[in-house]
């Protein structure tokens, strides 16, 4: 019966989106809602102005629920819209935001090189993207998020004084922002956009995208103590994915959907206001498609009883979003002769142990204590609205201690690499376990493993054991393989506009060192590979 309702109230909500859509945008109402099955036999009413059975229908069951107010709205401003009639399939006109970026009419060159790469990316109502950028102003126990959104998701720029000794280290100084750690799916969304083998044609996608920001969402829902409220959107979005023919005939497979959050914070299972998150990831509708998050669950298994495969971690974003090979490159030269007069340090806070574990606490009182540590204890200030800071410290730094967070993983696991630090795990979750795609199989040729267990009984002291147990050669060995292998393919490059032919040779896995693949062209090599027709 649950089911039941769960899915009465996704295809209520599914019109509810396509009549919002087509108030905001009334040239797509016709092809919004010739997507759903009734929409599809009504698709030749629809050309004129009349509003036609079905919508005579949806007004019954609106008024029904209560909701006379929106449909009188809606009727006003349906009067006064002019149906445009749906373009023939086939058509090369594509979506104004695409258009900037990918020319129209892709030539035979082009077409040669995006064969077998081509991505659909569905025309989604604003509601599920767009608005909730516009909508950053107070944003509750957030407050304004607007700058953090801006410049297409990476923040503000970082603005240094002449003065200031890392002004002349963090170059070129149009590539370093303030980009908060959730912000993935703007800059991603952002970054395809620009992807130059997009099509509206679904039957050349070799996969198809669902630009939909649930970090964004659930972010400004997520101290809401009404439930429905925080699942509102997420039933939404099954419920207009499940009026869409390409989605009905994969059923989710060859989809992907990018989340800014951790896992945990999409899987609630009780209806409890004191239950965290919201239950995206629960939902059945949404099982074949390819969830990419920041941090992946271990507990969550699927229908086999094995580790969901479905859900892959990527890189948190840094501050750090050159534009070019050559910008890359001159960071790399930076970071590899930066002077390292610190042996140990420590960037972070303190957290509840029941988070994560007493290992962090133990760390906290051993940096502050040695001689050979050097400790910043971190505050919103000093390591969020400074990033800079964090960075000039992984750059002085031999090692870097990277216990667990709230959760496993943590964002100065990248901001500490992209400077050249070589990471100390304790725990495999951290990063072993997790960033498959895009860090070394072999953690020992780039990082340190210290038992945390070893650590809480004190079997080991963590600051002789780094001190004494790895000679100069080693850790230039682990240092180089951070900057030549990993660096490159962690940092997201600031969108821009690039070819067919150089958009292949990044995504290439034989690509040569002219045209380095960077985290988003890792993710969109490794989810073709993974979308081929033999690995369906």
């Amino acid at each position: 019966m649950d089911s039941m309702n769960r899915k009465m109230r996704a295809a209520i909500c599914e019109w509810q989106v396509h009549v919002e859509g087509a108030i905001r945008r009334p040239k797509q109402l016709h092809r919004a809602l010739s997507s759903s099955a009734a929409g599809r036999h009504q698709r030749n009413s629809l050309r004129c102005v009349s509003l036609g059975i079905v919508t005579t229908f949806l007004i019954c069951v609106l008024i029904f629920l209560g909701c006379d107010e929106f449909v009188c709205t809606s009727f006003q401003a349906l009067q006064s819209t002019k149906i445009v009639s749906r373009r023939p399939a086939g058509s090369s006109v594509v979506k104004e935001e695409a258009a900037a970026a990918v020319p129209l009419g892709p030539n035979a060159i082009q077409e040669q090189s995006c064969a077998g790469r081509y991505i659909y990316i569905y025309d989604l109502p604003p509601d599920f993207n767009q608005l909730l950028v516009e909508n950053c102003g107070n944003v509750p126990a957030w407050g304004d998020m607007c700058e953090n959104l801006s410049n297409q998701g990476l923040g503000a720029q970082i603005e240094l004084p002449e003065n200031d000794s890392l002004s002349e280290t963090l170059l070129p100084k149009d590539a370093w922002f303030h980009t908060d750690q959730f912000n993935l799916e703007v800059m991603f969304h952002e970054r395809l956009k620009r992807y130059p083998c997009l099509t509206v044609d679904p039957k050349k996608a070799a996969m198809f995208y669902i630009p939909f920001y649930p970090a964004l969402d659930l972010t400004r829902n997520l101290l809401s103590p009404s439930m429905n409220l925080r699942d509102r959107l997420s039933e939404r979005l099954v419920g207009w994915l499940q009026g869409n023919r390409n989605w009905r005939r994969l059923r989710g497979q060859k989809h992907f959907l990018i989340f800014g959050r951790i896992v945990w914070d999409f899987v609630r299972k009780e209806d409890s206001v004191n239950t965290w998150g919201n239950v995206l990831l629960t939902l059945p509708e949404l099982k074949n498609v390819t969830k990419l998050l920041i941090e992946r669950g271990h507990t969550h298994i699927d229908e086999t009883g094995e580790a969901d495969s479905k859900m892959i971690a990527i890189p948190y974003p840094t501050s750090f979003h050159p534009s070019t090979d050559l910008e890359i490159q001159n960071w790399q030269n930076t970071v590899r002769h930066s002077k390292r007069d610190l042996l140990v340090s420590f960037a972070g806070s303190s957290r509840n142990k029941n988070m994560s574990g007493e290992v962090r606490g133990v760390l906290l009182d051993a940096c502050e204590t040695s001689e050979h540590c050097t400790l910043i204890r971190c505050t919103h200030q000093t390591c969020v609205r400074t990033p800079q800071t964090i960075t000039e410290l992984s750059l002085r730094s031999v090692f870097c201690l990277q216990p667990s967070g709230d959760s496993p993983t943590r964002k100065g696991i990248f901001d500490c690499m992209i400077a050249g630090c070589i990471p100390v795990f304790f725990d495999p979750l951290t990063a072993y376990e997790q960033y498959e795609w895009h860090l070394p199989a072999d953690g020992k040729s780039y990082s340190v493993y210290i038992d945390g267990d070893d650590v809480m009984q004190k079997r080991v002291d963590v600051m002789q054991h780094l001190a004494l147990q790895f000679s100069a050669e080693k850790i230039e060995s682990l240092r180089e393989t951070i900057i030549t292998q990993i660096l490159p393919g962690l940092v997201y490059r600031k969108p821009v506009a690039t070819t067919a032919a150089a958009a292949e040779a990044a995504s290439s896995s034989s690509s040569s060192s002219s045209s380095q693949p960077d985290a988003f062209d890792i993710i969109i090599q490794k989810l073709l590979a993974r979308f081929r027709p033999e690995s369906i």
